[in-house]
Order: structure tokens, then C-alpha cells, then sequence
């Protein structure tokens, strides 16, 4: 194998996302064998223990971390991953036998016997999504579907000849199958996700792992090419030939080439012409090929030439909200932008009903008067859990004031909290959780009692990047599941374009819209692969452009006060 190739791994990485059109980023995994490697590595530790499987899911969406023995949660990776000794009861086969797995005790014995644990006894290990890998990684893993794997498989065979992939531990998907044993063998190796696995972390249906040993990357990637170039359809190859152009990418594809051809035997091979590939440590470009969601027709708010002003203590009144006319339709994700102080949280509280405007209507659901009738939901900027009550209880409490019955309310609420990563925390009190959980707390509250819009009032203020990244990432994955109308103001505009469908932007006060923005990029979205998309670059720069002249004038304004 030509170990120089590794030079560009983060390029061969970007390669097989676009010629796969894989939707989850691919994660590098890193072993460390001592303390000192360990304190090296520059990733972020996991905060709260937490399982492999879920850590690795958590890569495939863009973030890094390391960890050790106290940060695996799940029994089943601590002894794959070598942090706790293998017991009679696993070895006997008993433990697999007693869930029901295998159908006797020397079929269990036999099958757990195969189980690859880590040899060498390591310290703890890193996670990374591999297009951010400064190092090469031990193993990678690839989450995707049947065909994706197939052509996997098959890039592998076509450069080092056929193997035995197919992985029997449904217990171990991740930990073992995935990570130990490619680790190990030095062999591709293919696993579906075990069913613990797809219940704590919400695999989506139809995904199976697949992992490579770093050593055999490149060479699986060249092969994966040529076997496309082999048995694809032009059609296919021109797909994944956009792609790579919307990449700028470099892709060996050669139309007229596939054994089914009918042409093929006539014409001599095509290559097309793309820009050499930027070798990069940003992670991958999402390739899924999924159109922005056309505009519903049915109305949800309408605001009707909307009004606002403040009364001071001197008696004057600052007019905040000018004449403002804003139609927001079922389902739409969107954000209003603007000035510091120009009306933006006054024009969602005019929305949200905690205000009344000075003229003007707001018209829920085309039909204007008492807002009670509506169920709406507002997540503002400060903390608002109450003190004395549990996670649990807090999440509960919209619940309790309808009268949802007890076993109904945990049964919602355990739910909403395995999706935003609290569960575990249902006793915990708020003064013992991190800012980023107590917003996610606030978020699956207000999701708890089903609103049929959401409010949110700066909601990430004050979090750290990391944080705010994975917060805006649970918040997506709400939507996407859910389909509630949000309405969001923020001041940063990488949130607004990144989770929206449509921004507002506000001019300086008195507020009114001086434009509109449809956000084009395609759902489902990664918060940190979005952002280096040609698209978002070319949307932020457009808005700023507009927002910074507001910026400039709110400030002379101010300055002349």
C-alpha cells in the first residue's frame, strides 16, 4: 500500500462522501494508550458518561471528542474497548442466551467467542468527524444505507480481494464490530446497528455501519470509483458529476463505461473536466440530494400593518415597530434579524400575544381575535425552569396544567428527553445541569404540551460555540420530526441562515422590513457542514451587506440621542 497517499486522507474523505452521496459524515477513531497521548489530543472531553454508540452518532453530525473509562456508559464497550475484563457470564455465551438472542447456549458461546476485543489495554480515545482529523485515525466508520455499503464493500474487494465483512454481533454494532475488530483484522468490516444502539440513539431506519482500517482507506476509496466507473449508469455517474462540481471536487468518472451499456462496447470513454480538489480539513459537504421545502398555502400568523410604541417615564415614547405587514406559513422555519434594539423581541412578543399593538391585527390561522383558542409555546433568552422541580417535573408542567394523565406525561417526556440527550437526568435538579442542558430542558418543555407555533427569543445567548452548535443541531432534528412553525430572533446570522427557510431582516427603529431572504439550502441540513457550502457564503455575505448599513445608522442614531 502507498502510505504517501495519506498526505490528503481529509481529500480521499470528501471523495467517497460525494461519490456515495453519504448524508453522516464519516468518523476517524483514535486509541491512546497512555495518559500522555490522552492529554495531547486537543478535542473537547465528553462531559457526562454517556454510550459509545452514542458518541459516534454525535461524530457523524460534526463534532469531536475524547474520552476514557469513566465517559462509557454501556457495559458492552467498556469490555469490547478493554476497560473492564470479560466476565464467565459473556464468555459462556449465558448473557446472550438470557436476552434471547440465539436460539441455544452453544450457538451464544460460539458467536460471543468471535467477538474482537481491543488486545492492548488503552487509556481512552478520541472521536472525530475524519475530514477534521489532524492525525491519520486507527478506524473509520461509515453509518449508511444497503447500497452505500454495498459499493463500499465492493471498492474494498476490488483493491485487496474478497473477505468475510458480514459482522454477527447485534449486541456489540458499534463498540466491537465497527471499531475493535477492522482495528484489529486489518479487514473491512460491515455490522447492522444493534438494537440498543438504534433505540438510545435514533439510527434511522435502514442505516448499517461499515468501518476500514485507516491503512486501507485510500485504496478502498480508488476502488469504490472504479467499480462505479464499471456498473454505474451515466445517469448516476452525471449525478454524482454535479456534485462534485457543486464540491469542486476532482472525480475519476467516465461516462459510456458501465459492462451494461449498450454503448459502451461504440464509444470511447468520456472523462469530464473538474477543478482540482482544495484539499481541506473541513468536514464534508452533505451530498443528499433534497430540494428546499416549497412554501405551505396555509397561512399560519398574519401580521396586518402592525404598531408599536414604548412609553418612557418622561413620558415620551419611542416608536419601536413601524406599520409592519408579515405573512408566516405552517410548518416554516423563520427568522427575524436586525440592529441591536431596532424591535425585533417587541415585534415576537406583539406575535406571541404577550403584548398588544397600538394598531394593527395578528391573525392566527386566518382568523383574527381571542388567542387563547391557539396553543402557542415561547422560549425566551433567561433561564425560566422553576428551581424546586426535577428535569421531569419541569419538562411535565405544561402537561400537567391540561390534565394529561401521569403515565401519559412520562411516557411524552421520556420520549422528547432521549431525543435532545437527557435522559438520565429525570431527578436531576437545574442548579446541577450545564447551561446547554437547561435550554434543552426549556426546549422540550414548550415541545411537551405540542404548541402549534413556537416563540423563540435568542434562545442560544450566552452558550459556548461547541454548545450553541449542538443545541441548534437538536433543534433541527425537533423540526424535522415534528413540523412545528418557529419563529426565532437571534443576532447571529449563521444561526438564522443555517436553521431557517426564510430570514427577516429589520431595519434600524422604528422597525420595518427592508427585506426578505428564502434560504435555498437543502433539508436536512448539518449545522457545521451547511456552513461552507458556495450557498451559505454567498446568502451570509448578502445579508450582512444589508444588516450593516442598519448597523451603522441605529449607531449615528443613538450617537445624536
Amino acid at each position: 500500500m502507498n502510505y504517501n497517499k495519506y498526505i490528503n486522507f481529509e481529500a480521499y474523505a470528501e471523495k467517497l462522501s460525494c461519490a456515495l452521496g453519504l448524508k453522516r459524515q464519516l468518523v476517524g477513531v483514535t486509541f491512546f494508550y497512555s495518559q500522555s497521548e490522552y492529554d495531547l489530543a486537543d478535542d473537547q472531553e465528553i462531559k457526562a458518561p454517556t454510550s459509545y454508540c452514542a458518541m459516534v452518532r454525535m461524530m457523524t453530525l460534526g463534532h469531536a471528542r475524547k474520552a476514557k473509562f469513566e465517559h462509557v456508559s454501556c457495559p458492552g464497550a467498556q469490555r469490547a474497548l478493554g476497560f473492564v475484563p470479560v466476565d464467565e457470564e459473556f464468555s459462556s455465551g449465558k448473557r446472550y442466551k438470557s436476552l434471547g438472542l440465539y436460539k441455544d447456549i452453544q450457538c451464544a458461546k460460539e458467536t460471543a467467542a468471535e467477538i474482537c476485543l481491543l488486545k492492548d489495554k488503552i487509556y481512552g480515545f478520541s472521536l472525530r468527524p475524519l475530514g477534521t482529523c489532524v492525525m491519520p485515525p486507527h478506524v473509520i466508520i461509515s453509518i449508511c444505507d444497503p447500497n452505500q455499503a454495498m459499493r463500499l464493500v465492493q471498492g474494498y474487494i476490488y483493491s485487496f480481494g474478497p473477505v468475510q465483512p458480514m459482522g454477527s454481533m447485534g449486541m456489540q454494532g458499534v463498540c466491537a464490530e465497527l471499531t475493535v475488530r477492522p482495528h484489529q483484522t486489518q479487514e473491512i468490516n460491515v455490522s447492522l446497528l444493534c438494537s440498543n444502539t438504534r433505540y438510545t440513539c435514533s439510527w434511522e431506519d435502514g442505516e448499517l455501519g461499515v468501518s476500514l482500517p485507516y491503512s486501507a482507506f485510500v485504496e478502498t476509496v480508488e476502488g469504490v470509483i472504479s467499480t462505479i466507473n464499471s456498473a454505474e449508469s451515466d445517469k448516476k455517474k452525471e449525478s454524482l458529476m454535479k456534485r462534485a462540481d457543486e464540491m469542486n471536487l476532482k472525480m475519476d468518472v467516465q461516462l459510456g463505461t458501465a459492462y451494461y451499456s449498450p454503448k459502451a462496447s461504440k464509444r470511447a470513454p468520456v472523462s469530464k473536466k473538474i477543478a482540482p480538489s482544495k484539499v481541506s480539513n473541513i468536514a464534508q459537504v452533505s451530498t443528499k440530494t433534497v430540494c428546499a421545502p416549497t412554501k405551505p398555502e396555509k397561512l399560519s400568523i398574519s401580521v396586518k400593518n402592525v404598531t408599536k410604541a414604548h412609553s418612557l417615564k418622561s413620558n415620551e415614547k419611542i416608536h419601536v415597530v413601524d406599520n409592519i405587514s408579515l405573512d408566516i406559513y405552517d410548518q416554516e422555519f423563520v427568522t427575524i434579524v436586525g440592529p441591536s434594539g431596532c424591535g425585533k423581541s417587541t415585534l415576537l412578543s406583539l406575535m406571541a400575544g404577550l403584548s398588544e399593538p397600538d394598531s394593527g391585527q395578528i391573525i392566527f390561522h386566518g382568523k383574527s381575535g381571542d388567542k387563547s383558542n391557539f396553543n402557542l409555546g415561547y422560549i425566551s433568552q433567561i433561564d425560566t425552569l422553576l428551581p424546586w422541580r426535577t428535569v421531569q417535573g419541569n419538562v411535565e408542567i405544561g402537561l400537567e396544567l391540561r390534565g394529561i394523565p401521569k403515565a401519559e406525561r412520562k411516557i411524552i417526556v421520556a420520549k422528547l428527553m432521549k431525543q435532545v440527550g437527557l435522559n438520565g437526568f429525570e431527578k436531576s435538579y437545574p442548579f446541577e445541569l450545564s447551561g446547554g442542558m437547561k435550554k434543552r430542558a426549556a426546549v422540550i418543555r414548550t415541545l411537551a404540551y405540542d404548541p402549534d407555533i413556537i416563540f423563540m427569543d435568542e434562545p442560544f445567548v450566552g452558550l459556548d460555540v461547541q454548545t450553541r452548535d449542538e443545541l441548534e443541531e437538536d433543534i433541527l432534528n425537533i423540526w424535522h420530526e415534528h413540523r412545528k412553525t418557529i419563529i426565532l430572533v437571534t443576532h447571529d446570522l449563521t444561526e438564522a441562515i443555517t436553521l431557517s427557510d426564510r430570514v427577516i431582516l429589520l431595519t434600524a427603529r422604528p422597525a420595518v422590513i427592508k427585506s426578505e431572504y428564502e434560504v435555498p439550502l437543502p433539508r436536512p441540513r448539518s449545522i457545521v457542514e451547511i456552513k461552507f457550502t458556495n450557498e451559505f457564503v454567498k446568502l451570509h455575505k448578502q445579508i450582512w451587506n444589508d444588516l450593516s448599513a442598519e448597523v451603522l445608522k441605529s449607531s449615528k442614531d443613538n450617537d445624536n440621542e
